[in-house]
């Protein structure tokens, strides 16, 4: 018999950075989490990977319902890989996800098209805290 359960799917990332800053103690996101959900969460999923991943790995109750997306060695921690397929499946279904709000995106920064480097390179270094939007018109 399969329950319905009550699902609470936020994202903790920018939150955890608020008040790690509000603090006064940043880089101290695992030990805000552990104060916002003191029993661990029943999942994470990784967007990132790297020191990132191995900080919130800890977290979860079960290693197993840590999936990351953006680095392999997620498996050597106890977690999940899932291969990202960007085809134009997965991108009609993301974008009508976000058209009917299920899927909530923070754009936090946008940039004009000759600023480009710029804002990859936010992406890249992993400081967004959200949504980074390059604007090409």
């Amino acid at each position: 018999m399969n329950k319905a359960r009550n699902v609470n799917i936020s994202p903790l990332g920018g939150l955890l950075r608020q008040v790690c800053a509000r603090r006064g103690h940043r880089g101290a996101v695992a030990a805000a989490a552990r104060a916002l959900v003191p029993d661990g969460f029943d999942g994470i999923v990784d967007l990132v990977g790297g020191t990132a991943l191995q900080t919130v790995v800890p977290l979860a109750r079960n290693p197993r319902n840590v999936i990351s997306v953006g680095d392999p060695s997620v498996s050597d921690l106890g977690g999940r890989f899932v291969e990202r397929r960007l085809d134009r499946t997965n991108l009609e279904r993301s974008a009508q996800l976000a058209l009917d709000g299920v899927l909530a995106l923070e754009i936090t920064e946008v940039h004009p098209l000759s600023d480009a480097p710029a804002a990859l390179a936010t992406v890249e270094n992993g400081h967004a805290s959200g949504k980074v939007v390059i604007k090409v018109a």
